[in-house]
């Protein structure tokens, strides 16, 4: 079964932290997808652990190289941002009945468009996707 895989999720996988098992588990369990926006915040991601000290140079440079590896390999399917997505995005946001954050928006957008289940650990973002009648699972 092929899933959105959210960046919490990711981080989870690539980086030992909390949760890391699970993360690595769904990843497995899925065909995962992601997007240039999954792959921009996981950067980012890896670039806030340097700077909070909690990853070494070291340490960041072999993550970010074995996920592009990874991209290389073709262990992601890569879905494409579309203007749409951003529309989608906008408009649930605009009716605010949720607390959706801009990217998390964006990632949901891209799942539901794409009928994936979303999977994600982020409590808040499963609530929103939940409550716009989005497939979601939190691991």
């Amino acid at each position: 079964m092929r899933a959105y895989i959210d960046t919490s999720v990711l981080t989870g996988a690539y980086c030992a932290e909390p949760g890391s098992t699970r993360s690595q588990k769904a990843l497995q369990r899925y065909t995962p997808v992601i997007s240039r926006l999954t792959c921009l915040e996981f950067s980012s991601s890896v670039a806030r652990k340097l700077r909070m000290k909690t990853f070494s140079k070291t340490e960041a440079v072999r993550v970010i190289h074995q996920f592009h590896s990874h991209l290389q390999q073709n262990i992601f399917e890569l879905k494409t941002v579309r203007d749409m997505h951003l529309v989608l995005a906008n408009e649930w946001i605009d009716s605010f009945a949720t607390s959706l954050r801009p990217l998390d928006a964006m990632h949901l957008a891209i799942a539901h468009s794409n009928q994936l289940l979303l999977v994600t650990s982020d409590v808040a973002f499963a609530k929103s996707a939940r409550q716009l009648g989005a497939a979601v699972e939190r691991i």
